[in-house]
């Protein structure tokens, strides 16, 4: 009896041990928390550094939280976030008007996103005067839109521009509310790619609507 209680009191006694000593892990760890405004490629990195505890190697406890651009620059300009993972005319916006930030990272050098658009459309001339949804009026996709049809010799004006959630996207899409859609390349492309739509090139026709901004 007396071994079997000294091996439970040993048990218990490293349980303890093990918890303290990840107890004292957490604390060394410095508690930071780090905004990203949707679902894209542009935030993999972020979710890959918490996998292969990059922070944690760092001495960085890192919490990972979604949230719009306008939310995130006031957050950060209050100090309830350290840092905001995503760059656009609601940052640019934010710093004229004082918010004092810097950057110290970045995942890309360049933006990538996908025109997405029902089958019947073979090409962006067939989208003049249609509806396309974009994930925020004004912000980034918006203004990169426009710069890649100004580009392709396409005026802006002549399209019509819906602001449409990403989760709404493909209903729109196939219920005919909107008529194309600019995304962020992820995994959810590859269901409507499957359904129908697909590339959208200028000016040769193809069968659907799908091209990089």
């Amino acid at each position: 009896m007396k071994t079997a209680n000294i091996s439970v009191t040993v048990v218990v006694m490293l349980g303890l041990l093990i918890l303290a000593s990840a107890s004292h892990a957490q604390e060394r760890l410095k508690k930071i928390r780090i905004t990203y405004p949707t679902e894209s490629i542009a935030v993999l990195p972020l979710f890959a550094a918490v996998k292969w505890k990059t922070f944690e190697e760092n001495d960085l406890l890192a919490e990972i939280i979604q949230a719009r651009s306008q939310v995130a620059n006031a957050a950060l300009a209050s100090g309830e976030i350290g840092y905001f993972a995503g760059v656009g005319p609601a940052s640019v916006s934010a710093t004229l008007r004082g918010l004092q930030s810097r950057a110290v990272w970045f995942a890309s050098d360049e933006i990538v996103y996908l025109l997405l658009a029902r089958p019947e459309f073979a090409n962006i001339r067939d989208l003049r005067n249609k509806k396309i949804g974009l994930t925020g009026l004004g912000g980034t996709s918006h203004v990169a839109l426009q710069i890649a049809m100004e580009s392709m010799g396409e005026n802006p004006k002549n399209f019509i521009y819906l602001s449409i959630t990403a989760a709404q996207t493909m209903a729109a899409l196939e219920t005919g509310v909107i008529d194309a859609a600019l995304l962020s390349p992820r995994p959810m492309i590859f269901t409507p790619r499957k359904r129908g739509f697909a590339k959208c090139s200028t000016p040769a026709p193809m069968p659907g609507c799908l091209s990089a901004v």
